[in-house]
């Protein structure tokens, strides 16, 4: 995680500036769990977006994440979404870094200019929502 992250209690860091599109994600990733469950898992993997989502919700809470739990995230195999944290780490979306107090144990988090775009993107959905809802 960088270091230059602020406190989730900072109303300038992450959590109160980003608070609205954490919970557009989260929203999202219910209702894809909802369409699983109604039309089938099968006919929707997307285990990188729904990594995306997990870590951007993690880093507006101020939380970390263990790659074990984004392996749960994905819903998808575990050596599927493990190959997939691996691509995304070697191209410099997601960083990874080992917990100091537990060697078996990786922390990932999205890189900064990926947590921007996503942001960027929520915050872009949300105004459309509003505008196709007549809210300003």
């Amino acid at each position: 995680m960088s270091s230059e992250r602020r406190s989730p209690a900072d109303p300038e860091g992450p959590a109160g500036a980003y608070a609205e599109e954490a919970a557009l994600a989260r929203l999202l990733l219910v209702q894809r769990r909802r369409r699983e469950t109604a039309l089938g898992a099968d006919n929707f993997s997307d285990p990188v977006w729904d990594m995306m989502l997990d870590l951007f919700i993690a880093r507006v809470r101020g939380e970390e994440t263990a790659t074990s739990s984004l392996v749960i995230a994905a819903s998808v195999p575990q050596s599927t979404a493990l190959r997939r944290i691996r691509e995304l780490v070697e191209r410099g979306d997601f960083l990874a870094r080992a917990d100091p107090h537990d060697g078996r144990r990786t922390f990932v988090t999205l890189s900064d200019a990926l947590f921007e775009r996503l942001a960027t993107l929520l915050r872009d959905w949300r105004a459309a929502d509003a505008a196709l809802h007549g809210q300003n």
